[in-house]
């Protein structure tokens, strides 16, 4: 019956420690790239409204939501999360006792049976620390949180940016072509004028040269927009061919200067990339008190239980301490402190930056906004002009070299207003990213793990 008994309790023991063991299951890498064919193919859900129609053209606004839902970039940051949560349970737990044990067997002498010794011990040093590292673990998770929360917000902006430009370049390349076509018109008219002896060479001369230069510009623009619609389906998870379709109708708030001031007020507790550098700093500064208690020396107690040859049986407390005579930790808590003056200046020097640059934003799009007012009025003057330069030219009371040139000065003009239109939303997103204006606020909860306290 002991001996049955004595099993069971075997068993049963190895049953408790099993239980507690984790299992592992093998996870296999994709075998394909996770792109989708269309718009419709893509995570399109919005809060508290419907999802975004894939039948009709996106607006900047969506377009940068779809980003934020589908960026696989995205996908990837956001699994550092499980890692963090991960460290706090593992900060929170403390190390496991020590079971040692001794038999040592009778060779000679006086004895008369076989040594037997056992010894629990516990470090109780980690009890000290624990809490420290436990506010480390959890303001580091929550770092980790709100830098997430900043490359969603980046993420988004980039996205929007993108937008802009795919709409605002295509209609230069529309422009373009038009000029190409209207050019190459007129060319082909000089032509047949010189093969027919009613004109000279230096007819089609401005015609060559122009449509040279609008060919190569029209060339790296066309490079440029295939570039600029693979990044964007990069950054929606689509494949590389896909043009999804993009709204004409450009609107970005604006941002007034009264409005930012007042958002600057804010700005430390909501922009994400600064509470994070907040969060880094606090979990420092517990890293920097663990080293500092860490300084206490490394304390181990347990009972211990021993059986000597002449079976005698003892029992009593064991316990081991180290001698703080040369390390003493002054190397880590050297290390902490230095850190945590770095993470300092960091966060001083990252507060300074996101001031100074919205309000350089602020001051290029003024200047920005009045020179777009005054090349759209140039921009009319100039269309007036190109048109009146064509009816004279088939009235005959223009050159073909004077026509050239008005028509290419519209072009210009064009060019230009296009420019700045499309500078004008650009920094437009780019201050609404900085200030937080329109984005996803940003909300952390604190992460407990489990604790044997």
């Amino acid at each position: 019956m002991i001996r049955i008994v004595g099993v069971s309790l075997r068993a049963l023991a190895a049953c408790i420690v099993l239980s507690g063991c984790a299992g592992y299951q093998t996870q296999p890498l994709v075998s394909e790239a996770p792109l989708a064919r269309d718009v419709a193919a893509l995570d399109r859900t919005r809060p508290g409204a419907a999802p975004i129609p894939a039948d009709r053209p996106l607006t900047p606004a969506e377009v940068g939501l779809l980003a934020l839902r589908n960026s696989p970039d995205l996908r990837a940051t956001r699994a550092q999360q499980g890692v963090a949560q991960a460290q706090v349970i593992e900060a929170g737990l403390l190390p496991d006792p020590v079971l040692a044990g001794s038999y040592n067997v009778l060779l000679g002498g006086p004895g008369i049976a076989n040594a037997i010794g056992a010894t629990l011990t516990a470090n109780v040093s980690a009890l000290i620390t624990l809490s420290a590292r436990r506010r480390a673990a959890q303001s580091s998770a929550m770092q980790v949180d709100a830098n997430v929360v900043w490359q969603e917000w980046q993420t988004i902006s980039r996205a929007q940016t993108l937008a802009i430009d795919l709409v605002q370049q295509g209609r230069l390349l529309r422009r373009l072509n038009e000029t190409l076509a209207l050019l190459r018109t007129r060319g082909d008219i000089a032509t047949r004028a010189v093969a027919q002896g009613n004109a000279t060479l230096q007819v089609m001369a401005p015609f060559v040269a122009e449509l040279t230069a609008l060919q190569t510009e029209q060339y790296a623009a066309t490079l440029a927009q295939d570039q600029r619609w693979q990044e964007l389906d990069a950054l929606l998870g689509l494949q590389p061919s896909v043009r999804p379709l993009l709204s004409d109708e450009l609107r970005v708030p604006a941002i007034s200067a009264n409005e930012a001031v007042l958002l600057l007020a804010s700005l430390p507790q909501r922009r994400p990339d600064l509470v994070a550098l907040q969060l880094g700093y606090t979990s420092q500064e517990a890293n920097l008190r663990a080293a500092v208690l860490s300084q206490f020396p490394a304390l181990t107690l347990g009972p211990n239980y021993g059986n000597d040859t002449s079976r005698v049986q003892s029992l009593g407390p064991s316990a081991s301490i180290a001698l703080p005579l040369f390390n003493r930790n002054r190397g880590q808590v050297a290390i902490q402190r230095a850190t945590r003056e770095q993470l300092r200046a960091e966060y001083a020097a990252r507060l300074a930056t996101a001031e100074g640059g919205v309000r350089a934003l602020l001051a290029n799009l003024g200047l920005l906004q009045r020179q777009r007012d005054a090349a759209r009025a140039g921009l009319a003057q100039a269309e007036d002009l190109a048109a009146s330069a064509g009816r004279a030219l088939r009235a005959g009371l223009l050159d073909e070299l004077s026509y050239v040139q008005l028509v290419s000065a519209r072009l210009g003009k064009e060019r230009q207003v296009i420019g700045l239109e499309q500078q004008v939303l650009d920094q437009r997103t780019a201050l609404a990213t900085l200030l937080g204006a329109g984005l996803p606020p940003l909300q952390l909860q604190l992460s407990k793990g489990p604790s044997l306290l």
